[in-house]
């Protein structure tokens, strides 16, 4: 048991000093001061807060526990239980607020401020000498219920915003571009199997919490460095995501309104009609603002326009009609190699043409040119 309790000890002191270096990290981090980049610096700024917390988390460990038992006593119950959950609330702010410009809402915090108190109000009643152990256990059992249903609810906000990110993605850039969101994918699968194991942790030993704290250590690694990385690709991101929140903005009239007239309609349609005739979709990496421009309407109409009229958003529509085009050629020279192909179609890969074309025809480029004698 003592050369045990010495390595928690030490373990604990090494976690506590490698969040505070992190914490160090992320204050001192640098990424562009500007107006698209103000949400990422936010969420930096909240990452290195949560990091100081897990910092004072972990050095309190090592007075919450002893090495035979769950707790020594209910006020370092209180401790334990109230940096888990400022933890957990700061990192969600910051999580949130990377996918969602718009989550630091005043409401938001005075909300967040509100369960803080009620559930700071419920530990801090087991501290009271006059009220009995049967109604101690009562006030935590609340406490956690309460704070089990803020991190239910924080996940399922995460599935939500990502969806969401996927489809003003696939609706802006002309190719699949919701590869830059498996970070956060991955990020989210990780919170709830952390959050779990955390809250089964705080009735648990030494040997559980240690196996629990190492898993910890990888999960903020990933996602610490992740999150750093994430700032070369944040603001094409931001773009797209920005583009549909304007969109959605007000009452403007859509091109599936009423308030868009016929001829606006019809305008649109001979323009799309004279771009794909001419087939500017063979042209690489381009999004449906450029278009827009292009053709010289607006984003929110031709967006609108393509999702009513072809029942698919900009993206997968430039992917169909690429395909469509790739199978022409195919037929006409049956002996350009796909590579060349796919490139000449507007595909930025041939491993990506492969992907899409056996998506949509059920049979890989090169099986469906054999098949037609090519």
């Amino acid at each position: 048991m003592a050369f045990l309790e010495h390595y928690y000890i030490s373990l604990v002191q090494c976690l506590g000093t490698m969040y505070l270096v992190v914490a160090l990290v992320l204050w001192f981090f640098k990424a562009p001061d500007t107006d698209v980049f103000r949400p990422y610096l936010v969420s930096k700024m909240l990452l290195a807060v949560c990091f100081t917390f897990l910092a004072i988390d972990m050095f309190a460990c090592l007075i919450i526990f002893d090495v035979n038992g769950l707790y020594t006593d209910w006020p370092l119950i209180v401790l334990d239980l109230s940096l888990y959950y400022i933890v957990a609330k700061i990192f969600s702010f910051a999580f949130s607020n990377l996918l969602d410009k718009s989550y630091l809402t005043p409401y938001r915090l005075k909300k967040a401020a509100l369960k803080a108190l009620v559930i700071s109000s419920l530990l801090i009643i087991p501290l009271c000498h006059c009220v009995i152990e049967p109604a101690k256990y009562v006030c935590v059992g609340i406490a956690l219920s309460l704070i089990t249903k803020f991190y239910i609810d924080f996940v399922v906000f995460l599935y939500r915003r990502l969806k969401k990110m996927k489809a003003d993605i696939d609706n802006y850039y002309s190719e699949d571009k919701t590869d830059r969101l498996e970070w956060v994918h991955r990020c989210i699968i990780l919170v709830v199997i952390l959050g779990t194991f955390a809250t089964i942790s705080v009735f648990q030993g030494v040997l559980f919490n240690l196996c629990f704290h190492l898993s910890l250590v990888f999960f903020n690694l990933y996602f610490v460095i992740g999150f750093l990385n994430y700032k070369d690709i944040f603001a094409g991101v931001a773009k797209a995501v920005v583009a549909e929140e304007v969109k959605g903005e007000g009452s403007k009239p859509t091109a599936s309104s009423p308030a868009t007239s016929d001829y606006t309609i019809g305008l649109i349609e001979s323009k799309v009609t004279k771009w794909v005739d001419e087939k500017e979709f063979k042209k690489s990496q381009f999004t449906i603002e450029e278009i827009a421009q292009e053709i010289g309407t607006n984003k929110t109409y031709l967006s609108n326009f393509i999702n009513s009229k072809f029942g698919d958003n900009f993206s997968v529509w430039v992917t169909k009609l690429r395909v469509e085009e790739s199978k022409s050629l195919m037929i006409e020279h049956p002996d350009s190699k796909l590579e060349t192909i796919a490139f000449e179609v507007g595909f930025s890969s041939s491993s990506y043409f492969s992907k899409v074309f056996s998506k949509y025809e059920g049979a890989s480029p090169a099986a469906w040119r054999k098949v037609r004698g090519g």
